[in-house]
């Protein structure tokens, strides 16, 4: 009686174990089979871009994300869907998952893009120049030997300017170098 018992438990838990195996590998294809359907969408709709599709879009990268942290495509995934969220002008969305990504995956390449687009952000869209100026020099003191620590420090400098004065100086350095 002890040996049935035995077989039929290791049975039963070894279904289980199969049984949640498989679906979370048929949930993740459904994943990647809705986000291609998506990606193709906007691909075909370039000239008449779909703010909708494109939340859509970046919803599903976000949640695919999620659900599937440790995946290699998750960061990537992540990156898209704060890209897709400027893209589509929301830009708090866009905030929280570029803020997001560096503390999930530290090591991840894109880092420091994250972290001069939460500054470009602040700064261009949302006009808020001293949360721009913190994250842009967050981006200088993490990454000083980045290519884009020296846009983050020009942009940082110029953050003290209107746009009209950087228009300014700017015709006025073209016309002395004539």
């Amino acid at each position: 009686m002890n040996k049935s018992v035995l077989i039929i438990s290791i049975l039963f838990f070894g279904g289980l174990f199969s049984c949640n195996q498989s679906p979370k590998n048929e949930k993740k294809e459904d994943f990647k089979s809705s986000i291609s359907l998506l990606e193709d969408k906007i691909k075909n709709n370039l000239h008449n871009f779909d703010i909708k599709v494109a939340d859509s879009l970046s919803e599903k990268y976000a949640e695919y994300a999620s659900v599937f942290p440790q995946d290699t495509l998750a960061p990537d995934y992540m990156f898209k869907a704060a890209e897709l969220s400027v893209a589509s002008r929301n830009f708090r969305r866009a905030l929280q998952y570029f803020d997001t990504i560096p503390q999930l995956y530290p090591k991840y390449a894109k880092n420091p893009q994250c972290q001069f687009m939460i500054g470009f952000i602040y700064d261009e869209h949302l006009k808020l120049k001293d949360k721009a100026a913190e994250a842009y020099g967050q981006m200088i003191d993490l990454y000083p030997q980045h290519e884009l620590a020296n846009d983050a420090k020009i942009q940082k400098e110029n953050l003290k300017y209107t746009n009209e004065q950087l228009i300014e100086m700017f015709q006025n350095k073209q016309k002395s170098e004539k």
